[in-house]
């Protein structure tokens, strides 16, 4: 069994709506820093970091960091 997969049901259909909402923006394909899911999303940057903090301990965002501004990091889903 995958480690996205809970019993049978996907582990992000379990997951509040907020994260749900930003792992769909996700998985568009394109990379986004926090303040493209911002406003693709309209949550504030609290929601949006907490969501991406579920998204990564569960195992379905990976983070990159920005080579031009090392402060700042892309995220993009794993195929789940």
């Amino acid at each position: 069994m995958s480690s996205s997969a809970l019993f049978g049901v996907k582990l992000v259909e379990v997951m509040p709506p907020s994260v749900r909402k930003v792992y769909r923006t996700l998985k568009s394909g394109k990379r986004m820093h926090v303040g493209e899911i911002e406003s693709k999303t309209r949550y504030s940057p609290r929601t949006v970091r907490q969501a991406l903090r579920h998204l990564k301990n569960a195992g379905l965002v990976t983070q990159i960091p920005d080579m031009y501004d090392m402060r700042r990091h892309y995220y993009t889903a794993i195929a789940a």
